[in-house]
């Protein structure tokens, strides 16, 4: 039975989701949630719109959207869950049935297979890449010159030989792009939201004495792969405590250390993770207490951060995990 992209979209959503999305393109909503899904996924699968959708997606993501296509229907557990995420979030890939496989509708694939698929490619592995260097920002730095930004997509082999002028033509797909997290002002990216209640100035404040710092691309990757750095000895080890110590499964694991991580980055405490842990229903012992502050403390000497202008404390401020731990150690 064929699947179309209407279909799909009256399944997924409720009918205000389909009217603040289609109200977002520029579309008049309908009353009848048949007609304004018909017309948000006429739009939708317009070559143009999904050619410039799907510009952000990485080699990972469209290997699975193809494997998606080649196979019919997919579980996301089986092959690849944060693609599975990522393309369900972009409604490119819907959940069709009990089992919650995954399939592309029809009317998307052959609008997608109808691409220039070697031109498209091009440009899609130069903006994707651009995109994830974008999409380090609100967690390093904050907000960024553009010609820094350059600097770090420049870090990727391949891209080494792109000059300024090309970084910046692709720019503009990727800030306009509805999922990201920043704006550009002038010649800098910002993170969005950074100027409610005076943020932007105190960590500009915090910046000034501290010159930006890059990480390398085998760091960038890591991180962009799993969330979070798997390969910092620190990471490593608390993941080890919560799935040894605490009987997370790994997929769990995994996703608490992606919200330590970010929370880290953002100058959180250890009060506040643990706060989020009790959110999450996660029971903490008080012997496990004291061992996670041990461990984070590790992880938050090593993480890079918006305070330290991407820099790690331990190399701008070594000695002061009193600030993470937030009491005496």
């Amino acid at each position: 039975m064929e699947l179309t992209l209407r279909d799909a979209l009256l399944m997924s959503h409720d009918i205000s989701w389909l009217m603040e999305t289609s109200a977002m393109n520029g579309i008049q909503p309908d009353n009848d949630p048949v007609i304004t899904a018909g017309n948000l996924a006429e739009h939708m699968l317009d070559p143009d719109n999904l050619a410039a959708r799907m510009l952000v997606l990485n080699d990972d993501d469209i290997s699975f959207f193809e494997y998606v296509i080649r196979t019919g229907s997919v579980h996301p557990a089986a092959v690849n869950y944060r693609s599975a995420d990522r393309l369900r979030q972009m409604n490119l890939a819907f959940i069709t049935d009990k089992k919650r496989n995954l399939s592309v509708p029809d009317d998307l694939r052959e609008v997608y297979q109808g691409f220039d698929q070697v031109s498209f490619h091009s440009l899609r592995r130069k903006v994707s890449w651009l995109w994830d260097c974008v999409s380090l920002v609100p967690n390093f730095y904050g907000y960024m010159t553009i010609h820094d930004l350059g600097d770090m997509y420049r870090l990727k082999k391949g891209m080494d030989d792109d000059n300024a002028a090309i970084v910046m033509r692709l720019l503009p797909t990727v800030i306009n792009h509805p999922d990201c997290l920043c704006i550009r002002q002038g010649n800098e990216i910002i993170t969005i939201g950074l100027n409610e209640a005076g943020n932007e100035a105190k960590l500009r404040e915090l910046h000034a004495s501290i010159p930006l710092e890059l990480p390398s691309y085998s760091e960038i990757k890591d991180i962009l792969d799993h969330r979070y750095p798997s390969r910092n000895k620190a990471y490593a080890a608390l993941r080890r405590y919560l799935i040894r110590n605490m009987k997370l499964n790994e997929y769990y694991a995994d996703a608490m250390l992606e919200a330590v991580f970010r929370y880290i980055g953002y100058g959180n405490t250890f009060g506040d993770i643990m706060e989020m842990f009790r959110g999450e229903r996660i029971e903490v012992s008080e012997k496990q207490r004291r061992e996670l502050s041990v461990l984070m403390a590790e992880a938050w000497d090593t993480t890079r951060m918006l305070m330290c202008n991407g820099h790690r404390p331990c190399d701008v401020m070594p000695g002061n995990r009193y600030v993470f731990l937030n009491e005496e150690e």
